[in-house]
């Protein structure tokens, strides 16, 4: 439960990493910040930043440092981050399984050599529970290894499988409970490593103080920066505090930017919708009259002098006389023996 972000950019042409992190330290369901960093320096150019089981990664820095300490006592050249990367996987790797050693098998008088070495002989039950154990022993960290080196600005992200994966490309990472919103932070400033380093730190610091959203984030902040071959940098607490009042001040010109916006939008989409009631009620008054009933047939009256007359004006049409076979006269027939219309039909 925590936060950690480390960024590549460029400082006067110079490659830089910029780390920022809480102080947020998570123990069953007590959580506390206390006045301890989260970065650690691994060499002059490099750093770690942890999440995760806090007491086994403070043992497996120290082991890195051991480790690159007694690389440096034989070879003086420039580490690569690459190099310190691998350093901290192989002490990631021998930390969990000196761990299962020491709490799964040696209980059973084994080692993991034994165990590799004697598993086909193991009942099904008894290897599945101790596999299980094993797996238990595993801790959930997350670990950030960043520096310079004479390639330039690197960043590798470590899984408690010590799998090192290099991050390069996307010019950032993020570990922690808070990771993806510092992930989307970047994502939506579409950020890349050849940004500037005054832009850089304040996305950085505005991504760990959106990830203090998350649970198990805490408020205070850390930053420290590598700065080319050699050059690394703690911020002090009061550049961190202008950080914090020029972050406020550009939320608080979001506030109201966003809040002109809303007003703006729903004025305008008052005028939208008046537009579209409008347009309904033409629609539904269209289709009432596409569907009225039929007028009437006009009625239909015989003069004197032998014509029919149609209400709205005559027909001069002389009548069949009284002579003829009434059961032919159209005039009695229905009108499935007819085809004769009446007028206005």
């Amino acid at each position: 439960m925590t936060v950690g972000v480390a960024a590549m950019c460029f400082w006067e042409g110079q490659p830089s990493v910029i780390c920022v992190s809480d102080r947020m330290i998570t123990s069953g369901d007590i959580q506390f910040e206390p006045p301890a960093k989260k970065i650690y320096q691994l060499t002059s150019s490099s750093c770690m930043l942890i999440a995760g089981d806090s007491a086994s990664q403070i043992e497996l820095y120290q082991s890195a440092r051991r480790a690159i300490k007694a690389r440096l006592e034989t070879d003086q050249s420039w580490m690569t981050i690459k190099e310190v990367a691998e350093l901290v996987a192989d002490q990631t790797i021998s930390f969990v399984r000196s761990r299962i050693e020491r709490t799964v098998l040696k209980p059973f008088s084994m080692s993991m050599d034994d165990f590799l070495k004697r598993q086909p002989e193991l009942r099904q039950d008894f290897y599945d529970a101790l596999t299980k154990d094993m797996n238990s022993c595993r801790p959930s960290n997350q670990t950030i290894v960043a520096g310079v080196d004479e390639g330039g600005a690197h960043i590798y992200e470590i899984d408690s499988f010590g799998d090192a994966r290099c991050l390069d490309a996307a010019g950032f990472a993020a570990i922690g409970s808070g990771y993806r919103h510092v992930e989307s932070q970047f994502m939506f400033a579409k950020h890349a490593a050849w940004k500037d380093f005054p832009e850089t730190l304040l996305l950085t610091y505005a991504g760990k103080r959106r990830a203090e959203a998350a649970p198990g984030v805490g408020a205070e902040t850390d930053i420290c920066y590598v700065r080319g071959l050699g050059g690394f940098y703690t911020v002090p607490e009061n550049s961190i505090d202008y950080l914090k009042m020029k972050y406020v001040s550009l939320q608080n010109r979001n506030d109201v930017a966003t809040e002109e916006a809303n007003k703006e939008i729903a004025d305008d989409f008052k005028k939208v919708a008046a537009v579209i009631a409008e347009q309904q009620a033409a629609a539904a008054q269209k289709d009432e009259q596409g569907t009225a009933p039929p007028p009437p047939s006009p009625s239909v009256a015989s003069e004197g002098d032998g014509t029919e007359i149609v209400a709205g004006g005559t027909i001069s049409r002389p009548l069949e006389t009284q002579t003829s076979d009434l059961s032919s006269s159209p005039i009695d027939a229905t009108p499935e023996q007819t085809d004769q219309k009446k007028p206005g039909d």
